[in-house]
């Protein structure tokens, strides 16, 4: 199998001071923007960013990427994205709600992180068979779309990164998975958020 799951033991001690404001900022922010029931337009869906972060400074305490770049997949209010440039990592987000770009590139501005946001799929246009190949939930849909920019930009490639974060929906795991192997050089890393304070982190071996 081109992806082995690997063991990651989060050390659930204390988060720094600028880092919890940070994340207290990213939440009000998400909770306004929920309250004016912009949900079922974008789908939107935050992970537990505390979990996140840990499990991020685990993977560069472990040493366990292969180098400095993240690309969060489906970037929404960019607040992984700049957890991780505060970790160290030239960050970048993707994102296909242009609202959710402008608000992430406000938020990185005011927290000076200095993370690039695109506005586009992550899902390459040679890729798209696998979104509805991945797809194991038969009640609905999967939440993918495309657009122009980001992975259709020549030269960009959505796997050209040492990690890759992802938060899937429920029956999107596998087609994340698929994606990933599709693009991903070997040696890159794939950490997933998959609920309940609960994270997966798998490589690329072949």
């Amino acid at each position: 199998m081109p992806l082995v799951e690997l063991d990651l033991d989060v050390d659930s001690s204390s988060i720094p001071h600028d880092v919890a404001a940070f994340i207290d900022e990213a939440k009000r922010r998400i909770d306004e923007f929920f309250s004016g029931g912009s949900f079922q337009s974008t789908g939107f869906v935050p992970s537990d960013f505390e979990t996140v972060y840990l499990a991020l400074r685990e993977i560069v305490n472990q040493g366990r990427h292969c180098g400095e770049s993240l690309c969060e997949w489906g970037s929404g209010f960019g607040t992984v994205a700049c957890l991780a440039s505060m970790l160290g990592f030239e960050s970048t987000g993707i994102e296909i709600d242009s609202e959710l770009v402008e608000i992430s590139r406000e938020l990185a501005e005011e927290f000076a992180a200095p993370v690039d946001f695109m506005h586009g799929s992550f899902v390459r246009r040679e890729d798209e068979h696998l979104v509805d190949e991945g797809w194991s939930n038969a009640d609905q849909g999967p939440f993918f779309m495309h657009s122009e920019g980001a992975a259709t930009e020549p030269g960009f490639n959505p796997g050209d990164f040492d990690v890759i974060f992802a938060y899937p929906w429920p029956g999107e795991a596998n087609t994340i998975d698929l994606l990933f192997e599709a693009a991903a050089p070997v040696g890159t890393l794939l950490l997933t958020y998959n609920g309940d304070q609960t994270v997966r982190l798998k490589r690329q071996v072949s």
